[in-house]
């Protein structure tokens, strides 16, 4: 995949002074030609890269840009983080993003970003999967996924699996991704309860909050509730 290439040759500027083009398509095993299109990417990008001539030249960075760590928006911290199954980031709407967010990506994180990336790993669970995917629209899943990233109540109609509606209030705790499908994990009246995003028939956001339990696992719970499918 180019954007890891991309992010290799970052990492490797990052910790060395300078590096030739052979020494890097040698470490990521591409070809001279394929490096020097990815460095004309990187610096599109606004990555300061150079090259420096003569027998101990080569490509670097520019003074003092590993002193400053990526700034990354919300939603490229997002997508950098659920990107965990092809073809997903389009239906949270984030696949325009993906590349401007790998780009930025550097060696280290600082803390409140780690916590932010903390705040979404909790949030939203993708397991890949070789099936096919639903091609049927999703309508609600960014109102569902804003409710879940800012913890807040949603009113939902909801299509049982008989057919029926039923108007449900729900603390979403958080949106799984199984072999391209969706669903949501969710706190009811009646409990824990997992629904399916393709059967919501509406939903309503609401400025109501809630809190999870701080014990509360999605990777851990979604393994528990799939054991009942």
């Amino acid at each position: 995949m180019r954007a890891d290439r991309l992010i290799a040759i970052l990492l490797l500027l990052h910790s060395h002074e300078r590096l030739t083009t052979r020494d890097l398509a040698q470490r990521l095993e591409v070809s001279p030609r394929t490096i020097h299109r990815d460095i004309e990417a990187l610096c599109a990008a606004g990555v300061p890269i150079y090259a420096e001539r003569g027998r101990l030249g080569g490509w670097r960075l520019s003074e003092g840009y590993q002193a400053t760590p990526p700034a990354l928006t919300t939603a490229e911290t997002s997508t950098l983080f659920i990107a965990g199954a092809a073809g997903l980031l389009s239906d949270l709407g984030m696949d325009n993003t993906l590349q401007t967010a790998l780009l930025k990506l550097s060696a280290w994180l600082p803390e409140s970003d780690r916590e932010a990336v903390e705040h979404i790993l909790q949030r939203i669970h993708i397991e890949p999967g070789n099936w096919f995917r639903n091609a049927n629209p999703l309508p609600h899943l960014s109102t569902l996924q804003q409710a879940v990233l800012q913890d807040r109540v949603v009113e939902i109609v909801y299509t049982r699996s008989d057919g029926s509606l039923t108007e449900r209030r729900i603390e979403p705790y958080g949106l799984i991704a199984k072999a391209g499908v969706w669903y949501m994990l969710a706190q009811t009246d009646q409990g824990r309860r997992m629904f399916r995003v393709g059967r919501v028939q509406s939903a309503l956001l609401t400025d109501d909050t809630f809190k999870r339990p701080p014990d509360f696992d999605l990777a851990h719970a979604w393994n528990e509730a799939r054991a009942t499918f």
